[in-house]
């Protein structure tokens, strides 16, 4: 009885150990993206609180102003870098932008402009 008991907790732990969850994984279900930018979109992340990130152009999806981005079954987004940048005036517009520390556009200022910092999300197995 005892050598079943513990040849079941065995399997059960090898078991657990194969399924572990990805500790990156957030509990994002849903973006919507709002503005299409050079090599990715400006997303909000559909929740009660929701948050700006940058989402990197991906043959898995469509970037489109409108356009909600379901995580696959299973996936899950996570967060994976920093994306900067730089807006003017009023208008929300994306006019300079730096993903990972390295600029990719104009390098001028002027004090219209304003610096902004947003997570990179991307799709990684949920297992």
């Amino acid at each position: 009885m005892l050598l079943g008991i513990l040849c079941l907790c065995g399997c059960a732990a090898t078991n657990n150990a194969l399924y572990t969850k990805n500790p990156k994984c957030t509990n994002v279900k849903e973006l919507k993206v709002f503005q299409v930018v050079k090599g990715g979109a400006l997303a909000t992340v559909t929740s009660k609180d929701p948050i700006v990130v940058y989402v990197p152009e991906s043959d898995k999806y469509t970037l489109y102003d409108g356009v909600k981005i379901k995580r696959p079954r299973n996936e899950c987004i996570v967060y994976d870098g920093v994306y900067k940048y730089m807006t003017f005036g009023e208008d929300s517009g994306v006019i300079k932008y730096m993903v990972s520390g390295k600029e990719t556009n104009r390098v001028e200022y002027s004090a219209n402009e304003k610096q902004k910092t947003v997570p990179i999300v991307k799709f990684e197995k949920r297992w």
